[in-house]
């Protein structure tokens, strides 16, 4: 939930040297604009459209990994048929999130708390995401600091609290079947 496009920079090269690979971030992430509104599954996949639309993208290989994976499914829910193929690595949206837990986590990532965050908060919320320290978990902690001290880290904790809102509740397990292109779930276990 807390990513950006450059979560996926160990793979753009490989990717790219055999495809076009275009990793944009979603509004309310990395470099996108922030805006102050509604953050709903058709916001997301209208924009998702949008973006392929104007880029005149025809059947891509949509890929996505936590909230993104969530988002890709809802777009080939919405849209069956126009996307060749689907990759979805630790998606969203497996998990059915009761009413009670939803009380509970959502005050915990509420806008104010978001935007309190501080390094050292932000090292103990990211270290548990590494199974051991390496430069790789140093430079995704760095790269969290950095987003406190961007101008509009105030619209991104904004944005992130109703993401996670909006990922709590949507579970899609159930509708999965309806997916009609080719599907990958890359899933960790622990």
């Amino acid at each position: 939930m807390f990513g950006d496009y450059l979560d996926w920079e160990p793979v753009l090269d490989p990717l790219s040297a055999r495809d076009r690979v275009i990793a944009p971030d979603l509004p309310g992430f990395g470099a996108s604009s922030k805006p102050r509104g509604e953050y709903t599954t058709d916001f997301f996949v209208s924009i998702l459209h949008e973006l392929f639309s104007q880029l005149k993208i025809q059947q891509p290989i949509l890929i996505g990994n936590s909230f993104g994976g969530q988002v890709a499914i809802l777009y080939a829910l919405a849209h069956p048929g126009q996307i060749a193929k689907l990759v979805l690595v630790n998606s969203g949206g497996f998990r059915e999130h009761t009413a009670e837990e939803r009380a509970q986590i959502e005050p915990r990532f509420s806008e104010p708390i978001l935007a309190s965050l501080s390094p050292q908060i932000n090292t103990i919320l990211f270290s548990n995401i590494f199974t051991k320290q390496s430069p790789t978990s140093a430079r995704y902690i760095e790269k969290q600091n950095a987003k406190l001290q961007r101008s509009d880290y105030p619209d991104y904790a904004y944005a992130l609290a109703n993401s996670i809102r909006l990922s709590l509740a949507t579970y899609l397990i159930d509708r999965l079947p309806e997916i009609t292109c080719p599907t990958l779930l890359v899933l960790r276990v622990s």
